[in-house]
């Protein structure tokens, strides 16, 4: 069927068809398809592909009470020791955790949480947990997977469902799948999930109907190819889930407000990590400067040294080239002087015979003044400047090839660091800092909420 509404990638909030922005984020539409969620994510290869999402995640919550299965599920699911799990019936968590890691293409952020379905655990506790379980999958789940185990199902397992969908609303059950532990022991009686499902007794049977029969099994204990194909079979259930939902997560007035909280203390660690960028690239180039400004100083002072001598040396060549010049001048004239008076009067002024002969010896002296000597150590100098050059030139090199591997190492560092809003998700979970007060502050916001938890 098709929905009315597009779905953001950026922040899950659904928007009108007709709007080109995200009511919440003002992110710009991307291309969606006719169901309303943004297509082109994912391949056959890859796996499953989703509707979209933030950081394109696909965001399960574990539900079932101590021993069901739980962590070992959820280990299961992102293929590691994720979660500690033990054999026993005792709780292994006590409160709510998130794992998560890629797989199949997609990151996907399990939360695995503690003793919301148990009885022994007071209001206050369930309360606190599923807050911090809403603040670390905002903007909201993709799936609810209510983990079983083949044995009875009890009174307290149906009072715990119902608890959970008072504080959730109704509307929690279309993103619910049932999920059976010990496929293993189906698998050895020859008995299929389907089998087990028909000897239930009616009361699970009303709830796998609320959850649109959504079943699945899973073998814990198997490895290899087996073990993720039956990851991908729930992959594509919950995809289909999504698509069901219009290609949306699941939301409430709860989930935006805590949306609103999340998001912005995303952009605070952002911000923060960008000035932290920011000092870092300033103290790197500040530090290679210092490094090199020794190298350059001395290298420059004595290719200046030598740019002087040379301009000194070139300047007493031009004033002797002008002044031989004028000498050559005076000379020529003399000499036609002294010629004019030898055909005229037979013998030359003895004055001009003098001024030729001074003249003559300023022409010696002159020439003897800048010399081959001299000529030989411009040239000298100008190779040598043309080498000091060109060494300046591969400093310079040197020096931006260093600062930008500094860069590079820098980059690398950055990259490092877990996504803003992981961080955010994990000052949630260890309710460090403000911002689980202002997750509780924004709950106050949502009447039902705010009657339902506190």
């Amino acid at each position: 069927m098709a929905s009315n509404n597009w779905f953001c990638r950026s922040c899950d909030y659904s928007s009108i068809l007709s709007g080109k922005r995200c009511a919440q984020c003002g992110n710009k539409r991307e291309h969606t398809g006719k169901s309303g969620h943004n297509e082109g994510q994912g391949s056959p290869e890859e796996g499953p592909s989703f509707g979209g999402g933030l950081d394109n995640e696909v965001r399960i919550v574990l539900l079932g009470k101590t021993g069901s299965g739980k962590s070992a599920t959820g280990n299961t699911i992102l293929n590691g020791g994720f979660f500690e799990s033990t054999t026993s019936g005792s709780s292994v968590t006590s409160q709510c955790t998130s794992r998560h890691a890629q797989r199949f293409g997609k990151e996907i952020l399990v939360v695995d949480t503690p003793g919301v379905f148990d009885t022994s655990s007071t209001n206050d506790v369930v309360q606190k947990e599923i807050l911090k379980c809403i603040g670390i999958t905002s903007p909201g789940p993709h799936c609810f997977l209510l983990i079983m185990g083949l044995g009875r199902f009890t009174k307290e397992e149906e009072d715990s469902i119902n608890h959970f969908v008072n504080y959730f609303g109704k509307d929690v059950f279309r993103y619910f799948i049932v999920l059976f532990t010990r496929k293993d022991d189906l698998d050895h009686h020859g008995l299929t999930v389907e089998d087990h499902i028909r000897t239930a007794p009616p009361n699970l049977q009303e709830i796998i109907d609320k959850c649109g029969r959504r079943c699945i099994a899973f073998n814990n204990r198997v490895q290899g190819p087996a073990c993720h194909d039956q990851v991908k079979d729930l992959l594509d259930m919950i995809k289909n889930i999504i698509r069901q939902n219009g290609g949306n997560c699941y939301t409430n007035g709860m989930y935006t407000e805590a949306e609103k909280v999340m998001k912005q203390r995303q952009q605070e660690i952002e911000r923060e990590r960008e000035k932290e960028r920011e000092l870092e690239r300033k103290e790197i180039e500040k530090e290679i400067k210092q490094k090199y400004k020794q190298r350059f100083g001395a290298h420059y002072e004595s290719q200046n040294a030598i740019e002087h001598r040379v301009a000194e040396l070139e300047s007493m060549r031009d004033y002797h080239v002008h002044q031989s010049t004028t000498l050559e001048r005076e000379t020529r004239e003399i000499e036609e002087q002294i010629s004019y008076e030898k055909r005229q009067h037979g013998s030359p002024n003895p004055a001009l015979l003098s001024k030729l002969r001074q003249l003559e010896q300023e022409r010696k002296t002159m020439a003897s003044g800048i010399g081959i000597a001299k000529e030989n150590e411009i040239q000298e100098l100008r190779h040598e400047l043309k080498r000091m050059r060109k060494q300046a030139k591969k400093m310079e090199k040197e020096k931006e090839i260093m600062y930008q591997d500094r860069l590079k190492q820098l980059e690398m560092k950055c990259n490092q660091y877990p996504h803003p809003r992981q961080e955010a998700r994990t000052e949630v979970e260890n309710r460090s800092g403000n911002l689980f007060s202002s997750l509780i502050d924004c709950v106050k916001t949502v009447v039902g909420f705010f009657c339902k938890l506190f």
